[in-house]
């Protein structure tokens, strides 16, 4: 792709989102306030001809003919970070074709020097750097950053960050955006700022409507309301005890009717931020990647969490997904600029657990389990596990068994066994942990056999 081709790319997907927004009326109200324009040209007196710009906005007042705010945008799709003259060069430009009202925007699909960042403060231009969609960790129907609305970011270094350095990318939001206020990842909130500089009086509500959060699109479900939905899934394949069998409920269930599933070996193991699997719902695919150190534990969870995506209806929201581990143990508080993600990260998660692991089945070979090592409550847990020899002893043998059973990894018997209220894990190093959940020894009862 030459560098014309390359950034005409740009141009159009930054045209193409605003006047989206737009189309539906939620820009600037609409197409009744506001038009769009790709390479128009505005009069410079200095140069007496006009000057070309990527993408323009104009936005009137009702019965008006002329504009009263002009945003002029640049768009710059480099394979380097943008320097400091690119900057400064554009905010000429703009300056040269109404300078008292109208604003100057770069958008760019790379870095940006800071000194370009600084510039660009200093003379209340917006700046963004912009995601293509398919490069998201998360697509969902909905653009994050039109979603997104609060005022003020808890994640304002991670968007200066993104902003000024190049191997920076992002995983939920197409924008990254910053004004001479504040860094933000709100399409609102960038161009609230950049009007402070206008007298916008007589503008309507309309026109300009205040900020507001956007309600969530995943509906709540508890613990229970998944429990009985994997067990209502589970039913197509009259599912008793033991392992759970996928492929079977793949031919069977028909929310899988078309369903294509692939399997991608990598050739070099599981880093931190691999892909473990994916999920795109137009084609209906599940994509689940091998590596050298292979894991079927791993694996299996992996499937189920995709699955889970596609039975909880998820595809109504979101486009496409991937999967990490550190996705399989999200953190437990809910990150506002998140929340819809989260929901459905958290959901899929659980309904996994409990699709690989019933409840019913579970509980009973982990409570035969602590029969046949005499174990018994005494007030801290059906099994209660610390750093003492012993009681790590008895959490790896119950563990391991039941990922023998269930074909799971010990990470996820463990937190299964959590959620249920099974065990108490009163470990407080991290890292002695991670090496126990992670161990594969233990695998048998001190000895026993278990059916």
């Amino acid at each position: 792709m030459n560098s014309t081709t390359k950034g005409n790319a740009l141009e159009n997907s930054i045209f193409e989102y605003f006047h989206n927004l737009i189309e539906i009326g939620d820009f600037f109200g609409g197409m009744k306030f506001c038009k769009i324009f790709q390479k128009k040209g505005y009069y410079s007196r200095d140069r007496e001809t006009e000057i070309i710009f990527d993408v323009s906005i104009e936005a009137y007042l009702p019965g008006s003919s002329n504009y009263i705010v002009l945003f002029l945008i640049e768009c710059k799709n480099y394979g380097h970070p943008v320097p400091v003259s690119d900057v400064e060069e554009f905010f000429t430009k703009v300056q040269q074709v109404g300078a008292a009202n109208s604003k100057a925007i770069l958008i760019s699909s790379n870095s940006i020097q800071t000194g370009g960042l600084a510039f660009a403060k200093s003379k209340g231009m917006g700046v963004a750097r912009y995601y293509d969609p398919q490069t998201l960790k998360w697509q969902l129907d909905r653009s994050s950053s039109y979603s997104f609305q609060e005022k003020y970011s808890s994640n304002s270094f991670n968007i200066i960050s993104a902003l000024s350095q190049e191997s920076q990318g992002s995983s939920i939001f197409d924008f990254h955006l910053q004004t001479a206020k504040r860094p933000t990842n709100s399409i609102a909130v960038f161009f609230e700022d950049l009007c402070e500089d206008f007298n916008l009086e007589g503008f309507s509500e309309d026109f300009w409507p205040p900020i507001k959060q956007q309600p969530s699109l995943v509906p709540f479900q508890s613990k229970n309301d998944l429990e009985l939905q994997a067990a209502r899934v589970l039913e197509y394949i009259k599912y008793e005890q033991g392992c759970v069998d996928l492929q079977e409920l793949i031919c069977k269930h028909p929310a899988m009717t078309g369903l294509q599933l692939k399997h991608t070996e990598i050739e070099s193991p599981v880093g931190s931020g691999a892909p473990l699997g994916r999920i795109e719902f137009k084609p209906l695919t599940i994509e689940i990647f091998i590596y050298p150190d292979r894991n079927i534990g791993r694996e299996r969870f992996t499937f189920a969490h995709e699955l889970a995506h596609l039975l909880l209806g998820h595809g109504r929201v979101m486009r496409r997904e991937y999967t990490e581990e550190k996705d399989f143990n999200p953190p437990k508080s809910l990150i506002k600029e998140e929340s819809d993600i989260f929901r459905m990260e958290y959901q899929a998660n659980y309904f996994a657990a409990c699709l690989l692991m019933p409840r019913k089945s579970f509980v009973e070979h982990f409570m035969r389990g602590l029969r046949l090592l005499e174990l018994h409550n005494k007030g801290f847990g059906a099994l209660y596990v610390d750093t003492q020899d012993c009681n790590v002893q008895n959490y790896l043998a119950i563990t391991g068994v039941l990922m023998q059973i269930y074909q799971t990894s010990r990470m996820a018997v463990t937190i299964r066994a959590k959620e249920l209220g099974l065990l108490r894990d009163d470990r407080n190093s991290f890292s002695s942990l991670k090496r126990l959940v992670e161990s594969e020894n233990g695998f048998q009862w001190l000895g026993r056999e278990v059916d």
